[in-house]
């Protein structure tokens, strides 16, 4: 009887003591921010029986003191308390079992609150397994919505393929987590993939496939607010309603022999915290650029050198803090340094080993003092043993986090009703200056007293017709109309960029007959030179197009004007060497341009010294004459 009390107490003791160290490794705070599982053949080509195949398992915490520190990044130590194996669905095949899932520790940041842990191991696998290998654990904090525990599982085929006969190598997804979004604001947030075998990849929700449970409590999209949307190009659609809420996001990328397949080669998941914050003061995020490519070559054994720089767009008065990553071991980080309050950097040495060949991917992102987190920047490395031209052909999208309008009813978009008050300004002010010109006729309304057109933008105003035209000068000693046999017909006008003794403008756009007398140090625009308050500043100089096929359609049409043209020529007879004397330019101008101005003024007088005067013909006909 006392050995039964004694054992139920010890028993009970242990329960209690369990839960205990529990509630402690809670209590510190480190939960669990999500992880991806990936694995590559290390041969390809092999021919031997059993397969060589590197699993990599990468695990985020937040983070707590001694959990993950410089120390033990650069001693590659273990990330502390973690605990674990991989397990297997449906069954371990002989050389995979027992696969440890404590990792090392590989990136810290201490502002951003991130642990980062990361291991590859080598197991060697019979040809044609196809399996899961799964870690489940828990707890992932607490959640706005879904419960805290985890599972996280990778599918394995080592079959081989159908278009090339070799073996299949998974894709390589990076994503830094958490990824903070706007409250309100609807984001997208992409997964930088990778893929060496450059096979279609796409990406769905985590669920329970073939047995398989591929992420627990908190299987998408049951676990994230409504609406969200999984696209298969890795992207996910999401807003959050509140601030400070927390959603955990477990999607499958998947790599397919080509786009129209629907059996995945192979399945990578990943698994990431999304975190709702609120407006900052400076709305402009920052940025992070790294100093080589999207995909850099790199041989086993060279060591590479660069920075991740991040930008700040907001004032002086706002820095960057930390520029966090999410990278593998071996990777050594300098201290973040400002080159100025604009542009800060971290520099980075890595030499790789023969068991990092193949892509090595990396996220960068940058926190500022305001607590904004710039869009997360992802590049690859591409590691080779004797070292290669170019990258293969890969899938690549860079993790960036977008966001758009506002949804929240309760936001206000100020600069959307500061533009609509300035065009509504615009408009009014516009029909204010409308109503001030149409008082004090500053620019003509109507056909009455319309002023000559002296520029290329009130031309435009003109009928098409006379915009074509443009200025017509003639040139004579002797009067102008006294038009004879012998007078050559280039002698009688100019057009374009000449100016004659006695040149004499006719404007065709005056709605007044006027009368100006130019010589060669005549002043264009000098108005004063004129003493006739109606004469108009003269025309720009443009070209006339002189169409002699107009005057067989004047001859048809406009054989009633015969009386009008013989007031307006009264020295003219009906003599037709006279008439032909007659430039066409002058038929062609009069009897287009003046049918739309004054159509009933009196001709001037000939002037006794022998100036030309213009005259004003409605429309002409030579064959009357």
């Amino acid at each position: 009887m006392k050995d039964t009390i004694l054992s139920v107490m010890l028993t009970n003791s242990m329960h209690v003591l369990i839960i205990l160290i529990s509630f402690t490794v809670n209590a510190n705070g480190s939960h669990f921010l999500g992880g991806i599982i990936s694995w590559r053949v290390q041969n390809s080509s092999t021919n031997t029986s059993l397969i060589g195949v590197l699993i990599t398992q990468t695990y985020s915490w937040t983070y707590v003191p001694g959990r993950c520190d410089n120390n033990a990044i650069v001693t590659n130590q273990s990330v502390s308390g973690a605990i674990g194996t991989l397990t297997c669905s449906p069954t371990c095949p002989p050389g995979c079992s027992g696969i440890s899932a404590v990792p090392i520790c590989i990136d810290l940041s201490i502002l951003s609150g991130i642990a980062v842990g990361q291991r590859s191991d080598i197991v060697y696998i019979p040809e044609g397994s196809i399996f899961s290998v799964l870690y489940a654990n828990s707890a992932w904090g607490t959640l706005s919505l879904g419960g805290t525990t985890w599972s996280i599982a990778s599918r394995i085929n080592l079959v081989r393929r159908s278009d090339n006969n070799m073996f299949n190598n998974a894709p390589v997804a990076t994503i830094i987590s958490p990824v903070n979004i706007g409250v309100n604001q609807k984001t997208w947030i992409t997964v930088s993939v990778s893929d060496a075998d450059g096979d279609a990849v796409r990406c769905r929700w985590a669920g329970v496939v073939n047995g398989v449970d591929e992420c627990s409590s908190v299987c998408s999209p049951s676990s994230l607010p409504p609406n969200s949307i999984m696209y298969s190009n890795c992207t996910l659609e999401i807003t959050g309603p509140a601030i400070g809420n927390k959603y955990a996001v477990a999607l499958m990328v998947e790599d397919f022999i080509n786009s129209t397949s629907t059996t995945p080669l192979s399945s990578v998941p990943v698994q990431y915290l999304v975190s709702v914050v609120g407006p900052a003061s400076c709305l402009v995020l920052p940025e992070i650029t790294f100093s080589g490519s999207s995909c850099t070559l790199i041989k086993v054994n060279d060591t590479f050198y660069g920075s991740i720089f991040g930008i700040n767009h907001c004032s002086s008065n706002v820095t960057i803090l930390d520029i966090s990553t999410l990278s593998f071991p071996g990777v050594i980080q300098g201290p973040l340094t400002a080159l100025n309050s604009t542009i800060y950097y971290k520099a980075l040495q890595w030499t790789p080993t023969m068991q990092q060949l193949g892509f090595q991917g990396m996220c960068a992102i940058a926190l500022n003092s305001e607590k904004s987190q710039s869009p997360q920047y992802c590049f690859t490395f591409y590691v080779t043993e004797n070292g290669t031209s170019t990258c293969p052909v890969v899938t690549i999208s860079n993790a960036i986090t977008t966001t758009t309008t506002k949804t929240s009813a309760n936001h206000i978009e100020w600069s959307l009703i500061a533009g609509i008050a300035a065009a509504l300004a615009l408009a009014v002010l516009g029909c204010y200056l409308c109503l001030l010109c149409r008082i004090f006729k500053c620019y003509p309304f109507s056909s009455r007293g319309r002023p000559s057109v002296n520029n290329d933008s009130e031309r435009s105003k003109l009928p098409m017709y006379a915009r074509k035209i443009g200025t017509i000068r003639y040139f004579r000693n002797e009067n102008p109309n006294d038009l004879s046999e012998n007078s050559s017909r280039s002698s009688l006008i100019k057009i374009n960029n000449h100016t004659q003794p006695n040149i004499t403008e006719v404007s065709p756009y005056s709605h007044k007959t006027s009368r100006k007398v130019l010589s060669n140090d005549t002043n264009f625009n000098d108005k004063s030179a004129d003493n006739d308050s109606d004469t108009p500043i003269p025309q720009s100089r443009h070209n006339v197009h002189v169409k002699r096929i107009r005057q067989q359609h004047l001859k048809n049409m406009f054989d009633d004007k015969l009386s009008r043209m013989k007031k307006i020529y009264p020295h003219t007879t009906s003599s037709t060497n006279n008439m032909n004397a007659i430039p066409n330019a002058v038929f062609d101008v009069l009897s287009q341009s003046q049918m739309q101005i004054q159509k009933s003024i009196q001709p001037k007088t000939e002037h006794a010294d022998n100036s030309f005067t213009n005259v004003t013909v409605s429309h002409i006909s030579r064959s009357n004459l």
